[in-house]
């Protein structure tokens, strides 16, 4: 049984790879910016909502939305990820409030 096949994209995976580790360290600084005009529960809504939409254009762009049928089944264990995800984010900006950004950034490595 195979498990990988390489691509031979090796520049595509470092690009990414080195685009997602820039994302990962603006975002604390970026979010307690944002915390001084916004509450933790209104920067979450935003952050799925918008997360939501730009996933929901891209699969309907590739005509690949799941149907309700394929949705049914594992609805209860996507509504608990959904609000497990959604108190990680709430929680996490709290904490954000109480200490600085750079031990944020550690926080979330460490995680």
């Amino acid at each position: 049984m195979e498990l990988h096949r390489a691509s031979g994209r090796r520049r595509l995976g470092l690009g990414l790879a080195l685009t997602t580790m820039l994302l990962w360290a603006v975002l604390p600084f970026a979010l307690q910016g944002i915390l001084v005009a916004l509450d933790p529960f209104t920067i979450t809504w935003a952050r799925f909502v918008v997360s939501s939409l730009l996933l929901g254009a891209i699969l309907f762009a590739r005509r690949d939305l799941p149907g309700r049928r394929e949705l049914r089944g594992p609805a209860a264990l996507l509504a608990l990820a959904t609000l497990g995800l959604a108190a990680n984010y709430v929680l996490s900006l709290f904490g954000l409030h109480w200490t600085s950004p750079s031990d944020s950034q550690v926080l979330i490595q460490l995680g």
